[in-house]
């Protein structure tokens, strides 16, 4: 892989990471979870400290690409399962505006875009020996 598909991916984490740390901060200082703005702010960054150790533990070891693959999946059925059984109930409140629901919809749609724009022209790295999955 070139420094660009790097480039991009960190891209891609940051525009993610903006939102959700400060979706997660609202959300734990909002009147339902009802912290102070210093332990939000203590219990966030305590949180993505486990990305670090996830870094850790991954580039310590020996993980195939099998291992990846599933790590992704695992990462990401996690995402979904927060997304459907947790936030997306909330655009059906009856308090809700349509307006606010309208923007609720906006922003999924918005992520899904920006997450189809980091696909365009998606290409595997292939190691140097050629060895590696093709599609």
């Amino acid at each position: 892989c070139g420094a660009g598909f790097g480039w991009g991916v960190a891209a891609a984490t940051i525009l993610h990471e903006i939102p959700q740390e400060l979706a997660d901060y609202a959300v734990l200082t909002s009147a339902e979870a009802a912290l102070s703005p210093m332990k939000a702010l203590v219990l966030n960054f305590v949180s993505g400290l486990s990305v670090t150790l996830g870094a850790v533990i991954i580039l310590s070891t020996e993980v195939g690409n099998a291992g990846t693959g599933l790590l992704l999946a695992f990462g990401g059925g996690v995402y979904l399962h927060v997304g459907a059984t947790d936030c997306m109930p909330h655009i059906y409140n009856p308090k809700l505006s349509a307006a606010q629901r309208f923007l609720c919809f906006g922003a999924f749609a918005l992520g899904a875009v920006l997450i189809g724009l980091i696909l365009i022209g998606h290409e595997h790295c292939v190691p140097e020996d050629g060895s590696g999955h093709h599609h």
